[in-house]
């Protein structure tokens, strides 16, 4: 069986730190932004592989949540949570890019590109979707823990 923490325990958090004056390897606790926090109800799945490539924005893993034979349905959605696939967000925020759909865990401060594949989604999977409930932010999915 897979444990499940009391609710409110974990959390899958994405911030944004700038580097301490005259040391570029630390990053300076007191200027955190928050992007994305999560609520996670397991502890396994949870991902977090992250990079930017030549297009200059950030890929972000994330799992689908754990639990097996994705028990919590996550990896079958765009249209509810950050699970089940990888997501590519514009931190530096240039202009053309969009603003994100609400959602509980989007604290801000980043914004997503109009060629993402969800952008303007109406269906997945054959199933009507609410356009504005789709997680734009998401480049690829049903990804179990990438």
């Amino acid at each position: 069986m897979t444990p499940v923490l009391k609710e409110g325990s974990l959390h899958d958090r994405l911030s944004r730190f700038r580097v301490l004056d005259g040391d570029l390897d630390q990053a300076d606790p007191a200027s955190e932004i928050v992007l994305i926090n999560q609520f996670d109800r397991h502890i396994w799945h949870n991902a977090g592989g992250m990079a930017f490539v030549p297009d200059g924005y950030l890929y972000l893993t994330v799992g689908d949540e754990g639990s097996g034979a994705d028990a919590l349905d996550n990896s079958q959605r765009i249209d509810r949570n950050f699970f089940s696939g990888m997501l590519r967000i514009d931190v530096d925020m240039r202009s053309g890019t969009l603003s994100t759909n609400p959602h509980p865990a989007v604290v801000g401060n980043y914004l997503v590109q109009a060629d993402n594949p969800f952008v303007d989604t109406v269906s997945f999977n054959g199933i009507p979707v609410n356009p504005v409930a789709v997680r734009t932010e998401f480049y690829a999915v049903r990804l179990r823990n990438p």
